[in-house]
C-alpha cells in the first residue's frame, strides 16, 4: 500500500528583492540609509519619506560612511488629508550595515 501524497501548500510570495546598491559609496550610503528612514517612518505610521537636500556624505577607506539630510515625512490623517513634516536624520553604516540613525 502506498502512502497518500502530501498535500501540496502554496508558497508564500516572497518578498521584492531590493535593488542592488550603486557602485559609488556616496550613493550606496544615501540608499541604504533612506531605506532604513523609510522603515522607522513607516513603523511610525508615515506613508513615505523623501530626501529634500543632503547636507554631507562623509565615505572614509575602511567602509565607514555617513550622512545627514533634510527629509520630508509625509503621512496620512485620519481625516484622509495628506501631512507632510519636515525633518532630518542622520546616519552612518559600516560596509553598508547600519551602526547609528536619528531623526531630528
Amino acid at each position: 500500500m502506498t502512502p497518500p501524497a502530501a498535500a501540496s501548500v502554496p508558497a508564500e510570495a516572497a518578498a521584492p528583492a531590493p535593488p542592488p546598491l550603486p557602485s559609488d559609496p556616496r550613493e550606496r550610503v544615501q540608499q541604504v540609509c533612506l531605506t532604513e528612514a523609510k522603515a522607522k517612518a513607516m513603523a511610525a505610521g508615515a506613508s513615505d519619506v523623501v530626501i529634500r537636500d543632503v547636507q554631507d556624505t562623509d565615505v572614509k577607506s575602511d567602509g565607514y560612511a555617513s550622512m545627514r539630510a533634510k527629509v520630508e515625512i509625509v503621512s496620512v490623517d485620519s481625516k484622509g488629508k495628506t501631512k507632510r513634516k519636515k525633518g532630518t536624520f542622520g546616519c552612518a553604516t559600516q560596509k553598508d550595515v547600519i551602526t547609528s540613525f536619528n531623526f531630528d
